[in-house]
């Protein structure tokens, strides 16, 4: 995963949620790219389910520095919230103070 993958799947998002491509079904577009050849992820069905399957991934990034054990955190996806229930607000700049707010309590720790 890269930063390009993760902001294309945020910008798209809406539309990978609807499970239909330009083609039909998304199932019908899938299996008429497989069965045309060598299978291309850089566009088509098979792009579209593979950042659908790529949206509902926990994804975690933090500042690794090897001089430090202190990995502050730097982004969470929508996934990782919600299955640890903390929503990562990121800074407004890099490097700035990370915000990180439990969604059951609504308490707010902040990283520097």
């Amino acid at each position: 995963v890269n930063f390009g993958q993760l902001t294309t799947q945020y910008l798209e998002s809406s539309q990978l949620g609807d499970g239909i491509d330009s083609g039909g079904s998304s199932g019908s577009g899938l299996l008429q790219e497989v069965s045309s050849g060598i299978p291309d992820f850089t566009a088509g069905a098979l792009r579209k389910q593979r950042m659908r399957e790529g949206v509902k991934e926990m994804v975690l990034l933090v500042w690794a520095r090897p001089d430090s054990k202190d990995w502050p955190i730097v982004y969470a996806n929508q996934a990782w919230s919600m299955a640890t229930g903390l929503v990562v607000k990121p800074p407004q700049q890099f490097p700035g103070r990370i915000e990180i707010i439990s969604a059951t309590s609504g308490s707010t720790a902040l990283q520097s």
